[in-house]
């Protein structure tokens, strides 16, 4: 039925103009509350080859940020890996681990919450094993 406003009253709910900071405080806190994995690497790094090409595998969504090319994340990775750029750096919702293997990035994603299905945590071994 279509009310005086011309909407479709039945169906639709009101406009609400959404520009107050209480709201735009709940967006904010509620993308930071959704776990992720952020990967810090460097170009020509093998060992940070090896990760992400794992990592990619399992089918895991990663954030990949070179930190070459992004010098506040070099001030992270150094923060994390006694004052070396020690890469790769893994921050897992807030867990960091320095050059861990991709086994140890999908375990630790998986206590944290992040949504890691049991057949790409272990995407080298065949199914049924």
């Amino acid at each position: 039925m279509i009310g005086e406003s011309g909407a479709d009253d039945a169906n639709t709910v009101p406009a609400k103009v959404l520009a107050d900071s209480d709201t735009d405080m709940a967006i904010e806190m509620a993308i930071e509350a959704v776990p992720t994995v952020t990967v810090y690497w460097r170009p020509g790094c093998p060992f940070c080859g090896s990760l992400r090409r794992g990592l990619r595998r399992s089918g895991l969504t990663t954030l990949e940020i070179d930190i070459w090319s992004d010098p506040a994340a070099a001030a992270f990775v150094r923060l994390h890996a006694g004052g070396n750029e020690t890469v790769p750096t893994v921050d897992i919702a807030g867990t960091v681990l320095v050059n861990p293997s991709p086994r140890q990035v999908l375990d630790e994603a998986a206590a944290a919450g992040v949504t890691v299905s049991a057949h790409l945590r272990r995407w080298w071994k065949p199914s049924g094993t």
